[in-house]
């Protein structure tokens, strides 16, 4: 799962905006489910992880994450584990899927999911030819 947070893209009207997006990756199917957010709320997160579950029929075992600060207090390092944010750690358990967060400034641990995400040099590429709800539906 990955997290890229503060694009700018401006809208047909002329509107600034500052969108978020995430995305789920299945590891061996490389099914993968978006979300474009105004909002980078750990709840919009929740909320998002919860409809790709239903998306994809079930729960994966295991979800590794960026060090996103809607999932971690704390970044892991090479020589820290980091720490998990207690919300996101209780919605994981009650979920039942593990959560592996990568190690910061290891880009090659996630680079499955980094690859999807050139979905954000396409945004750019349409800056100014969608409102906020064609955008979305882009993505």
């Amino acid at each position: 799962m990955d997290w890229k947070e503060d694009i700018r893209y401006i809208t047909k009207e002329g509107e600034i905006l500052h969108v978020n997006v995430c995305v789920l990756l299945l590891s061996h199917s490389r099914f993968r489910t978006y979300l474009l957010s105004i909002s980078k709320s750990q709840s919009v997160l929740l909320s998002f992880l919860m409809e790709s579950f239903e998306a994809i029929g079930g729960v994966p075992k295991t979800i590794l994450t960026d060090n996103m600060k809607t999932v971690m207090d704390e970044p892991r390092t090479e020589h820290k584990k980091g720490k998990v944010n207690a919300r996101f750690y209780q919605f994981a358990k009650d979920c039942g899927f593990e959560v592996k967060p990568c190690i910061a400034g290891r880009p090659r641990t996630k680079a499955k999911v980094e690859a999807p995400m050139k979905l954000i040099d396409e945004i750019h590429a349409y800056q100014g030819k969608f409102d906020y709800e064609e955008l979305h539906q882009f993505v």
